[in-house]
């Protein structure tokens, strides 16, 4: 079932199909999100947001999370947001819940794309490859429990990756060595299919093909495609403007914008926001 936006305003002015969609992660990776939505939905505003100050999302704690989440969200309300994508997996393990029960407003999160992985497993045998919060959390767990009956699924939370990324790091000999030990356990498990469990890992989809030989998927589609079809559904797409993304990081904007630009190969400006 897909759930519609509430019509009750959350601000003196009635919710419009000409607001713009939030969308956050903890930093950079949430790009490769933001592409998949921008494709899908090319009229539609977006508002992006890097949580660049407490980057990575891998080593915090479930109220922390919550805690950015909530300020995050916040601010995205601020600035009229009618959805809110969580581009962030580690973020919608441990926040979106708490998200969907604080504020009156639809949230879609990243889930691993356990379920396709299955089916296109030849040797019953898939890895997920995510980072060490996301490996270790119930709900990761519980996908597998569910999606993952007849396969084996190895979880594989590796430290160092999301950092790499959040630097710009998408190739060479440094990134090759990281991603050598990581795919290690992988490789002799003989997994065919890798799922990326962390939106930065798109950027480095095709080192981790090369690499491992197995087929790499990841649920950026996916995701775009959910966020479509809720807007869809509640009379809430944009069928009027021609799109725009604002950025916004509470890291360095030079830097982001920097970044931004070698994974999205287009400029990016981005402006501070101290949250």
């Amino acid at each position: 079932m897909i759930p519609k936006l509430a019509t009750k305003s959350r601000t003196p002015n009635a919710p419009s199909s000409r607001d713009p969609i939030g969308v956050f992660d903890s930093g950079i990776g949430g790009l490769s999100v933001l592409r998949e939505l921008c494709r899908l939905m090319p009229r539609e505003r977006f508002i992006f947001f890097a949580d660049q100050r407490n980057v990575p999302y891998g080593n915090k704690t479930a109220p922390q999370l919550q805690r950015y989440a909530s300020a995050i969200t916040k601010f995205l309300i601020a600035r009229r947001c009618k959805i809110v994508v969580v581009a962030c997996n580690t973020g919608t393990v441990y926040a979106i819940k708490y998200l969907r029960r604080t504020f009156p407003i639809p949230f879609v999160g990243t889930v691993p794309a356990i379920k396709p992985a299955t089916l296109l497993s030849k040797n019953k045998v898939v890895s997920i490859m995510s980072t060490p919060a996301t490996a270790i959390s119930p709900a990761l767990k519980n996908l597998i429990k569910k999606h993952a009956r007849t396969t084996r699924v190895l979880r594989i939370g590796c430290a160092g990756l999301e950092e790499m990324v959040e630097q710009g790091i998408v190739s060479g000999p440094l990134l090759d060595t990281a991603l050598r030990k990581h795919l290690a356990p992988i490789l002799r498990a003989k997994a065919d299919v890798i799922v990326l469990g962390c939106t930065h890992y798109p950027f480095l989809r095709r080192r981790i093909s090369a690499l491992s030989g197995a087929k790499v998927i990841d649920s950026g589609y996916a995701l775009a495609r959910h966020t479509k079809a809720i807007l869809k559904a509640s009379g809430f797409l944009n069928n009027f403007d021609t799109g725009t993304t604002q950025f916004y990081t509470n890291g360095v904007p030079k830097n982001f914008s920097r970044v931004a630009h070698k994974l999205l190969r287009r400029v990016v400006r981005s402006r501070f926001a101290d949250i």
